[in-house]
């Protein structure tokens, strides 16, 4: 391929135009000028004369008369950055300005204004860069998403695009990341839709995929997410939280290097407790804001997410005070060992190794102290084991993709060191795959497909399950919400055995439900090795009275 140096005309100077809270249209608010190695920012007299008009961030762009140069370090305001593209959205435009689509072509070759001017207007948050103070043109050409995605593998295999489509790739790569993503919306909602790679080493889609469905699980904030086939390909749609459910408006956010007066040259230096004490100052809602940042990080931990860098934090600004946004971009990163440590320092003194001991010995930095910690920390750990097989379930991970991150990228044995024991974490291990066995062989069943096993009306399915249970028939594994019924405790009819109720009376409510589902699946020496519900149909008296045994051992 041959390539060409950019164009040596580049814009001198470009119009912010901002989507104030509430509107459904952009206004314009400043100008951006190139002057020497930095952009400046002045807002416009109009755009000062409204009683509506709010900083587009403060203290960086604070509301007054006159130009604003970067702050020390800096050579953009880094809230003007934060609405660029990316190395992704940047290696789109080189391509399309330069004919240059090689993975090694310099993005430093084009200036901020470029991108900024040729990226598309759909981008993340509420700003947007046009060339005229009075006329807004969006530029929001779209394409479906399988001519996106072919566009997307042209760009990574060094090939140029033909038009219609390279215009709209343009336009729907202006988010930011160095993987390769797109914009669409449907239906009235708009996603972010991150396609798999043609170097992936292992299915990164999906391996974020089910580390968001995770976050839900524990009860992390995180944006709707799910997992379609296109082009027989993975690609994972993240709907977007910077566009609010009335139709039209946008919401302005920033990332954490912005809130730390940091751009990327100086990204190393950012750290959680610097961003906890800007929680406590420029935040609403300090104290809960501190425990999700907490859980955030007990969470990055827990999956392996090492690429936890502070663009991949962000909040929303509404010209007064910060809000912590939605959890994003929560994925597995690739390790060949157990050693790792997370992008940001936990602890004050620096420490950022990937380990739960470390996150609670920093607990203070975080308004906690340590039993609310632990119990944070305790709380994941349980239900990333107990819900791990459904949550790979709901991203469509196969087996082996499965065995490919359990223990490696997703609690690998590091983390526990010093918190707790080894042999616990062992434990936790086992219980783990069996769980993920007894779910594989016998299924876990909701109460409505209980309700379709025995032909009951699906309205009634709730008040029929929750009668067997109360009255000791049948028992439930997972959470108080979601209860789940392993299926071997029904008959052909779909109702429960008379075996279940009488193994449950004689061990009297002393094991909890998964306890009783392991104990029913594993080998039991009272039956000659065999498993109680290998023997349930052809020797019940035999299980019940393996239940009186380890009854009395219960009781000492």
């Amino acid at each position: 391929m041959t390539t060409s140096k950019p164009s040596a005309t580049q814009p001198g100077d470009a119009f912010v135009w901002v989507w104030l809270p509430g509107a459904t249209d952009p206004v314009v608010a400043g100008l951006l000028e190139a002057r020497g190695s930095i952009v400046t920012f002045t807002y416009g007299r109009s755009y000062l004369d409204r009683p509506d008009a709010i900083s587009l961030y403060e203290p960086e762009l604070p509301l007054r008369a006159g130009r604003i140069e970067p702050r020390a370090g800096l050579s953009i305001a880094s809230c003007i950055r934060d609405a660029g593209p990316d190395a992704w959205g940047q290696r789109v435009i080189l391509a399309r300005r330069t004919g240059t689509s090689t993975a090694d072509a310099d993005t430093a070759d084009l200036d901020p204004l470029t991108y900024l001017l040729e990226s598309g207007s759909d981008r993340i948050g509420a700003l947007d860069f046009q060339s005229s103070p009075t006329e807004y043109l969006p530029r929001t050409e779209t394409a479906p998403l399988a001519a996106l995605q072919q566009a997307a593998t042209a760009l990574q295999e060094g090939r140029l695009l033909p038009e219609p489509v390279a215009t709209a790739f343009l336009r729907g790569t202006s988010v930011g990341g160095a993987r390769p993503k797109v914009l669409l919306t449907e239906d009235g909602r708009h996603w972010i839709a991150k396609l798999s790679s043609t170097g992936d080493p292992y299915p990164v889609v999906k391996a974020e995929a089910v580390d968001m469905e995770l976050a839900r699980r524990v009860g992390l904030h995180v944006p709707a997410t799910q997992v379609i086939r296109s082009l027989d390909r993975d690609v994972l749609l993240v709907e977007r939280f910077d566009r609010p459910a009335a139709g039209g408006q946008r919401r302005l956010l920033v990332s954490a290097l912005t809130i730390l007066g940091l751009d990327e040259m100086m990204a190393r230096y950012a750290t959680y407790p610097d961003l906890a004490d800007a929680v406590r100052s420029m935040f609403t809602n300090p104290d809960a804001t501190l425990r999700e940042l907490f859980s955030r990080i007990v969470f990055n931990v827990c999956i392996g997410n090492t690429d936890d860098h502070a663009r991949n934090h962000a909040a929303f600004w509404d010209g007064r005070q910060l809000e912590l946004t939605p959890a994003y971009d929560l994925c597995p990163q690739p390790r060949s060992g157990e050693e790792a440590a997370q992008a940001m320092a936990i602890g004050r003194e620096g420490q950022r190794a990937s380990q739960l001991q470390v996150c609670l010995d920093s607990a203070a930095v975080y308004h906690l102290d340590r039993a609310e910690a632990g119990a944070i920390i305790d709380h994941q750990l349980t239900v990333i084991t107990e819900q791990w097989e459904k949550a790979a379930d709901a991203a469509q991970l196969t087996e082996v993709e499965r065995r490919q991150l359990w223990g490696r990228q997703i609690l690998n044995p590091f983390i526990h060191y010093g918190y707790p024991s080894q042999a616990v974490l062992e434990q936790v291990g086992r219980n783990a795959r069996a769980r993920g066995e007894l779910a594989r062989e016998f299924g876990l069943l909701s109460g409505a497909d209980v309700a379709a096993l025995a032909e009951s009306d699906p309205p009634r399915a709730s008040a029929v399950t929750s009668s067997w249970t109360a009255e000791g028939k049948v028992f439930t594994t997972g959470a108080a919400g979601d209860p789940r019924f392993p299926g071997f405790q029904f008959g052909d009819d779909g109702r429960p055995l008379p075996v279940i109720a009488e193994v449950l009376t004689a061990l009297g409510g002393r094991l909890s439900g998964w306890e009783l589902a392991l104990w029913f699946t594993g080998g039991n020496g009272w039956l000659g090795g065999s498993r109680p519900v290998d023997v349930l149909d052809s020797d019940p008296e035999l299980v019940v009275q393996a239940a009186g045994h380890l009854a009395a051992d219960l009781l000492g």
